[in-house]
């Protein structure tokens, strides 16, 4: 099992790009996590489950999310293993 943290940068505010996250990570499936505005104009998303999965997922934000969402860049962190309620959700700021 993998947890890891995604910091999206670019226009990643007010185009859809939380509902297109949540999508995909439902989509692949037996992930557990959020995905969040940040006040600085970034987007996390925090991921739990099969490495594989979570690696799809980091895939998918890097290369599959559709205009009008244009991410720049990807910050990347692992995080120590938590327990995470299932489901992947979409938070509020």
């Amino acid at each position: 099992m993998l947890t890891r943290r995604f910091i999206l940068h670019g226009r990643v505010q007010g185009v859809g790009c939380r509902a297109q996250v949540q999508e995909w990570a439902l989509s692949i499936g037996s992930l557990s996590g959020y995905v969040k505005n940040l006040h600085d104009g970034c987007v996390e998303v925090c991921a739990h489950g099969q490495s594989w999965r979570v690696n799809d997922l980091e895939k998918a934000l890097r290369e599959k999310l559709l205009f009008p969402v244009e991410v720049d860049f990807v910050e990347t962190d692992v995080l120590s293993e938590v327990e995470w309620p299932p489901g992947f959700v979409v938070r509020r700021s």
